[in-house]
């Protein structure tokens, strides 16, 4: 099972030879921000601490490289945060908060990298969140797809409120192999079942091997020694691939089943006025949520999904305690909710040089490429730009 993305909801025939990031322009994302938090944010720079600024990101660097690109002009990461991360391949206008004490450092570094920036407006540490962020509108050409009212009727067909909200192949990182390594750090190197211990053990060590060419690794003590020496926020990054791999296979496992993503059945997580509820009867239009699995999660037989998870975790050989990783400082990897169906808005397309341009919205967390992956349904997603 790849990354838990085997499942389509739509019927449509798969369109041969569409591609995605073949140049610069042809993924264009711009981040939207909650109108009601911006508010909040203060044009007078002298009671607040921090700065909410906007940069246009080039393209052929993801957020990630450009932070430590920052770091090495002298900018401390620790003093810059950023809302979202974006992809190498995308044009990106993206924003971050920045300490008042090094917004001239960041300046000079962003001019030395030819990178566009604005002052938004500036805010206090207990105004830092991710809240602020909606979601991220998107431009993206898709070469090759010639024929406009395909997408027309396969909208009408299938409204995009009915397409799975997956985490995207990008979440995998560039092997594919981020969640594998997850799961090594959550398991301690573990491996519960004896008569499929050796393959799962190769495995790990041939992920690691691949994402990490050139280490002197040859068993799984090895892999998972050198991935005990990464920093606390890379442990976590890969653990939560790997709670995104979770996601995505119960996820498909309720498509499979039937069930629908864009409405609740009794059982069903959904988010009302009063926070997370639990549906009780059939009739609820909400759309319902899927636990992240983590430390504080608790499951429950009554609950659909928390089944889905029971379930899993005996495949997978994990329980929930291993979410609390003592050996990196302490670190608690909590869980979390995700709702099970795509919120698109403002979706359009028009033609570009015989070339089709898809422009629509997305909440936050919601990755455009599974979106277009219904759509096309791509046999070989990562040479086609997945």
């Amino acid at each position: 099972m790849v990354i838990g993305l085997h499942v389509y909801v739509s019927r449509s025939r798969p369109i041969p030879n569409v591609y995605l990031k073949r140049v610069e322009g042809d993924f264009i994302v711009e981040e939207i921000l909650d109108e009601n938090y911006l508010s909040l944010i203060n044009e007078d720079a002298t009671t607040k601490t921090y700065v909410l600024m906007k940069i246009k990101k080039p393209y052929g660097v993801d957020t990630s490289l450009l932070i430590e690109k920052l770091s090495s002009l002298g900018v401390s990461r620790k003093k810059i945060f950023f809302l979202g991360l974006k992809d190498k391949f995308s044009t990106a206008v993206q924003h971050l908060f920045v300490h008042k004490s090094i917004v001239g450092k960041l300046e000079q570094a962003l001019s030395r990298m030819a990178i566009d920036f604005s002052v938004v407006g500036y805010t206090s540490p207990g105004h830092i969140t991710r809240s602020i962020l909606y979601g991220n509108k998107f431009d993206i050409r898709l070469w090759n797809l010639k024929d406009n009212h395909f997408i027309e009727n396969f909208f009408q067909e299938y409204p995009p409120s009915r397409l799975p909200n997956f985490f995207g192949y990008q979440r995998f990182g560039v092997h594919r192999l981020n969640h594998i390594l997850g799961k090594l750090i959550l398991t301690r190197g573990r491996c519960e079942y004896p008569d499929t211990a050796k393959p799962i053990a190769q495995d790990f060590v041939d992920a690691v091997k691949k994402v990490f060419p050139g280490t002197n690794i040859y068993s799984e003590e090895s892999a998972f020694k050198h991935i005990s020496r990464f920093p606390k926020h890379h442990i976590r990054f890969l653990v939560n691939a790997y709670q995104s791999y979770l996601f995505n296979i119960v996820l498909s496992k309720r498509i499979m089943d039937g069930l629908p993503i864009d409405r609740c059945v009794p059982g069903d997580y959904y988010m009302s006025n009063h926070g997370i509820e639990i549906c009780r009867n059939d009739e609820s239009p909400h759309p319902p949520l899927i636990p992240i699995l983590g430390y504080m999660h608790r499951l429950k037989n009554e609950r659909v999904m928390d089944r889905y998870y029971m379930e899993l975790m005996k495949e997978e050989g994990i329980v929930l305690r291993d979410f609390y990783l003592r050996e990196y400082g302490d670190l608690r990897i909590y869980g979390g909710f995700r709702r099970a169906s795509l919120n698109v808005f403002q979706l359009s397309y028009y033609k570009e040089d015989g070339d089709i341009r898809l422009v629509f919205g997305l909440e936050r967390g919601m990755y455009a490429t599974i979106l277009i992956r219904e759509l096309v349904k791509p046999s070989e997603p990562s040479t086609q730009g997945f």
